[in-house]
């Protein structure tokens, strides 16, 4: 069952006119939950959710490889977000989620729980018009 969307959608998002997913809302309501429960520490840490439900560990990572490590049987479905002081928006949260499905669809395969080298992030939480850009390009469209 959806919830009706509350708040006014992002200048740039895609889904105006329309209501976010279940997993871009519990992704967004993770990040803004950690900032509410310790404030700024939380900043420039990795939380880790699910790439399909959007359900998010409750343990917050101080980096990428320990985030990867804590799901070796499915690191590759899940997304890796490192957080910022002012939290993640669900359109934001949406758009994340569309394109690391994306990603995942066309078998990139970005992250290695025993290599602390090969462990990137594909999307850095950059503008939206930027990650529509890396979306067209995983579409080759």
């Amino acid at each position: 069952m959806s919830v009706p969307l509350l708040f006014p959608h992002s200048g740039s998002c895609r889904w105006k006119g329309q209501d976010h997913t279940d997993p871009a809302k519990r992704i967004s309501d993770a990040t803004y939950l950690h900032k509410a429960a310790i404030g700024l520490q939380s900043a420039g840490k990795f939380l880790t959710c699910s790439m399909q439900t959007g359900q998010c560990d409750v343990t917050l990572y101080p980096t990428h490889y320990d985030a990867v490590r804590m799901h070796p049987n499915d690191h590759d479905r899940r997304v890796y977000i490192r957080l910022r002081h002012e939290g993640m928006s669900v359109c934001e949260a949406e758009l994340f989620l569309w394109i690391a499905r994306q990603a995942y669809d066309n078998g990139m395969r970005l992250t290695d729980p025993d290599s602390k080298k090969n462990n990137r992030t594909l999307i850095p939480r950059i503008a939206p018009e930027h990650q529509n850009k890396i979306l067209r390009g995983l579409r080759g469209s």
